[in-house]
């Protein structure tokens, strides 16, 4: 597969198996205010397709173990995308995906705002990325609603 092909199936991969998110890290005793942070994550059980994922697109694969009622345990595979990998990644995708269109387009514009960390980010930088942090949560957690689900005919 050339490139072009490579993403148009990671796009199907995040679609299904993958969590695009803003995640808010709270304040602890270190940090004074809290944090935001854009991520890819995908999980699957698959150890060959994980690794293709990583050996194509970089970051590492983490391995745990999960506990499944009729299997036993089994070892699941976590792929995690941030940074300048992760704009590459949803740059690339976005045109491919069809369930996560919302998310990716958020993070987007989640990412025009990183620059400053820390302390030198200001209040009202931290309030637009909260609202990114909230609008992300409201598209993660449609697909868990079932009233969100209507019959397929």
């Amino acid at each position: 597969m050339n490139m072009r092909e490579n993403f148009i199936y990671l796009a199907g991969i995040i679609d299904g198996e993958g969590c695009i998110a803003v995640e808010k890290k709270f304040p602890s005793k270190r940090k004074k205010f809290p944090h935001y942070v854009a991520r890819l994550t995908i999980s699957n059980t698959n150890e060959e397709l994980m690794q293709w994922i990583s050996n194509t697109f970089g970051c590492k694969i983490y391995a745990r173990s999960i506990h499944n009622k009729s299997l036993g345990s089994m070892p699941q595979f976590q792929w995690y995308a941030f940074g300048k990998n992760l704009d590459n990644i949803i740059k690339n995708i976005f045109e491919f995906s069809i369930v996560k269109k919302n998310q990716i387009q958020n993070i987007i514009e989640f990412r025009k705002t990183v620059g400053k960390t820390g302390q030198h980010v200001t209040q009202e930088m931290r309030d637009i990325r909260e609202k990114f942090y909230v609008k992300s949560r409201y598209y993660n957690s449609l697909h868990k609603k079932p009233s969100a689900l209507s019959p397929v005919s």
